[in-house]
């Protein structure tokens, strides 16, 4: 028996899948949001939108893989909002390739300090603020970082290769 659930009022999923409905009105991207593609082979099929023109409509796949496409275009019309779950699958991955992991450190992107990652099992993506967060030691915690952000709406945190040189990703 397929589960069927309705996102919102242009959106479905079924067994899993998002779907786009008819409408009448064209489908819309947000600047800032994620969508996945089901038909067409951009490299991961996730991807967030950068800048909607109008006639074009630009994304980045943060792995070093971005354009732009048209409305009238395949992309644009079998793209559907990404699932919380698919961002943080995709952002894990982006954040590997980065060279984020366990035990290195980071420079913080709010505040002129330093901080070293741990458990990266429990790092965590939060839609609401488009904003990936990691795990520090309990003396850092203590310092009043929380759990900082190592990604924030399309930026990435620095990785501090020592402590004279940083490598921007």
């Amino acid at each position: 028996m397929k589960t069927i659930k309705r996102i919102d009022s242009t959106t479905v999923e079924v067994d899993g899948k998002r779907y786009l409905l008819e409408t009448s009105k064209e489908p819309k991207f947000e600047v800032g949001k994620w969508y996945y593609c089901s038909e067409y082979s951009i490299p991961n099929q996730i991807f967030r939108i950068t800048l909607d023109e109008g006639t074009w409509v630009y994304y980045d796949c943060h792995t070093g893989i971005h354009g732009r496409f048209t409305k009238l275009s395949c992309i644009y019309q079998s793209s559907v909002p990404a699932t919380q779950e698919q961002i943080e699958s995709h952002l894990r991955e982006v954040l590997v390739q980065k060279g984020f992991k366990e035990g290195i450190k980071v420079k913080h992107m709010e505040r002129d300090s330093v901080f070293t990652l741990e458990r990266s099992k429990d790092w965590r993506y939060s839609e609401m603020t488009d904003s990936f967060h990691c795990c520090i030691s309990g003396s850092e915690w203590e310092k009043n970082y929380s759990n900082p952000q190592i990604y924030s709406k399309g930026k990435f945190a620095e990785i501090v290769v020592n402590d004279s040189k940083k490598q921007s990703c």
